[in-house]
């Protein structure tokens, strides 16, 4: 499970597809078959957003949201599917993302925290 802070940059990815050939034979990186789709979702933008290439939708963009309102670290699953022309699943991956508050960039107060009397 990839943990991200909030201020991280936004990065690209190319997903993976991996399937064997008639005869057995492992293709690490399957190019998607004729007249199958393929997409990638987050169910949670605001912790981590997806998009991909409108020409290759294996060119994934990331963009990292942000924690909870509360500053708890926010959850979100991404995932992968590969579906047949006739809209069937043939294959689904995912991961589990969380995202944490960012590394300080400015110091706003120090509290001592000494009683007033």
């Amino acid at each position: 499970m990839p943990t991200y802070k909030s201020d991280k940059p936004d990065f690209d990815v190319m997903a993976k597809i991996a399937a064997k050939d008639s005869e057995g034979n492992i293709i690490a990186d399957a190019p998607i078959p004729a007249g199958f789709s393929f997409t990638v979702t987050s169910d949670n933008p605001a912790c981590i957003e997806v998009s991909q290439d409108p020409t290759n939708a294996k060119s994934v963009h990331y963009h990292i949201g942000g924690p909870n309102p509360d500053s708890t670290p926010s959850q979100a699953n991404v995932v992968a599917s590969l579906m047949d022309a006739t809209g069937n699943l043939v294959s689904t991956g995912g991961s589990l993302v969380t995202v944490t508050v960012g590394d300080p960039t400015e110091i706003t107060s120090i509290d001592l925290g000494l009683p007033e009397n």
